[in-house]
């Protein structure tokens, strides 16, 4: 947070400072302070850039292999045969349930029709 607020000091002594060089951009000990501090200005973006982008990105990325893409290979490795055996098999006794069901209905019905004969 610190470095943060250090680049928006930064930004904003150059944008108070740059209109104003150009009144004062005669005298000839300001002109080279300026230049000093426009040339330090590049390597300054660059150690934020470094030190506070890369650094989030990375724990960032870090955190996504953990978490989220150990799930996702995790779920990729799973052996879908055990689970599809397992569907199966519940799937044939559910029909076999159901075949006895109406194995019975079916018999019952003839019983009636012979009934009503």
């Amino acid at each position: 947070m610190k470095k943060v607020y250090k680049t928006l000091i930064v930004i904003s002594l150059m944008a108070s400072i740059l209109p104003n060089s150009f009144v004062f951009a005669q005298q000839e000990e300001f002109g080279k302070k300026l230049i000093e501090a426009l040339r330090d200005l590049p390597r300054i973006f660059v150690n934020i850039f470094k030190e506070d982008v890369l650094g989030f990105w990375k724990k960032l990325w870090n955190w996504f292999l953990e978490h989220i893409w150990q799930r996702i290979v995790d779920w990729i490795k799973r052996k879908p045969s055990e689970e599809l055996k397992e569907r199966f098999e519940t799937g044939v006794e559910e029909e076999k349930t159901e075949l006895e069901k109406e194995k019975k209905n079916l018999w019952q019905r003839f019983l009636d029709w012979i009934k009503m004969r």
